[in-house]
């Protein structure tokens, strides 16, 4: 029995108390046909405005709202770990909801942020720096929401628990914000794979990169394997830090993001279900960032070794690659 029957009786139990339950702290309800991986917890949702450290008058400026999602309720004793989710290449936050909110009912808080961009295939600025500067911006916003008593976050996070996460872009900005911030204890990444061989940043993803998680979609194509593939070295391949590599089979890159119609346009489409996919890439991320930000929680190495992944595997939705030798689970 594989992964969407198992969770099956779960997702409608909670996604039926969630279409009542799961509303921010404006009041708007969210959007239940998602489900994703849905935890235990209820969660919330605010709006913060922090703003994008470079001109992008022309694009959207909803680049410079943050959602922020995290559990209802008082935080333990130590506080939420803090993940902060960068979005795709010019794909607003909201197209990532699903992942925030699961988070947020795995008991994480989720900073869920854009990456705007004035640039593609080398032509234009891709405003990598500003993306990287913002993501410490988000970083020092959090740390002030924590000590003020007006914030819904006083007193509510650890910041010594730190992980980030994004797709496409802005997984290749979460690998490199990364080794700038030492609280860094993780990162998921959906289809940013590979760096450039001549990158300034490379040696430092080889020196300092926290264990991190490479989610993969099998028929990305181009858009998630390079065509200039003698440029480019695959990180999963060179990295010692704990590393795992979980192909979704059929996947492809616009698959982690529902919102978007120019990605659909451009990049190759997979043959798998687009909500079976998220649905599996909440889960492998949940699970990693459970086992590196919240590590008492023993259950969760399982579902990257254990039963529950086995399953997967032999269902055909994933194949999994470690470069550790993990626990029996």
């Amino acid at each position: 029995m594989g992964f969407i029957q198992r969770t099956a009786w779960r997702t409608l139990l909670i996604v039926t108390a969630g279409a009542v339950l799961f509303t921010g702290c404006d009041g708007i309800p969210f959007d239940p046909e998602e489900a994703g991986f849905p935890g235990p917890k209820l969660a919330r949702i605010f709006n913060v405005h922090i703003p994008f450290p470079g001109d992008v008058s022309i694009l959207d400026p909803i680049f410079d709202d943050i959602r922020v999602y995290f559990p209802y309720g008082a935080p333990p004793e130590d506080g939420y770990p803090l993940i902060i989710f960068s979005g795709g290449w010019n794909q607003e936050a909201l197209s990532y909801n699903v992942f925030a909110k699961n988070l947020a009912q795995w008991g994480f808080v989720c900073v869920l942020r854009a990456s705007p961009s004035l640039g593609l295939l080398n032509i234009g600025s891709d405003l990598f720096n500003e993306n990287r500067q913002h993501v410490r911006d988000v970083l020092a916003w959090a740390e002030e929401a924590q000590l003020d008593p007006s914030s819904p976050l006083f007193k509510s996070l650890n910041l010594n628990a730190i992980g980030l996460a994004g797709h496409s872009l802005g997984g290749s900005i979460s690998i490199v914000g990364a080794t700038e911030e030492p609280r860094v204890a993780a990162v998921v990444s959906m289809d940013a794979v590979f760096e450039r061989t001549n990158s300034p940043h490379l040696e430092p993803i080889l020196a300092h990169s926290p264990p991190t998680m490479h989610l993969v979609a099998e028929l990305g194509g181009y858009c998630t394997f390079p065509p200039f593939g003698d440029q480019v070295i695959t990180l999963f391949n060179v990295v010692q830090t704990p590393m795992a590599e979980v192909v979704l089979k059929g996947a492809d890159h616009m698959d982690y993001d529902p919102l978007s119609e120019e990605g659909r346009f451009f990049c190759p489409a997979g043959t798998a279900d687009e909500v079976v996919v998220r649905a599996l890439a909440s889960k492998y991320m949940v699970a990693w960032f459970k086992m590196h930000l919240d590590p008492e929680e023993k259950d969760f190495p399982a579902l990257l070794t254990g039963d529950s992944a086995r399953a997967d595997v032999a269902d055909g939705y994933v194949a999994i690659h470690l470069n550790y030798v993990p626990e029996s689970g």
